[in-house]
């Protein structure tokens, strides 16, 4: 059975690759490799990574993960009609 990952774990996540708190390149890719693990991962970097959001300053690895999580894609359907 696999283990659910929390907020808090994924804060922690973020909070370690945003502030480079690691002592090795393998070990900065096994983190972001457990943050891709996440169904919204994608945003999560987006957020991380640089997107411009018109924002002032920086998002918190709080305000990240809680966006990410919120995220809701469009989904499309398809009707033959």
């Amino acid at each position: 059975m696999e283990e659910k990952i929390t907020r808090a774990d994924l804060i922690v996540l973020v909070r370690r690759i945003v502030e480079v708190d690691y002592t090795s390149e393998e070990e900065g890719d096994l983190l972001i490799a457990q943050l891709e693990c996440h169904p919204r991962s994608s945003k999560i970097f987006e957020y991380i990574f640089g997107l411009d959001f018109g924002l002032d300053c920086p998002m918190t690895p709080e305000e990240v993960v809680d966006h990410a999580l919120t995220y809701q894609p469009i989904v499309a359907t398809y009707s033959p009609d």
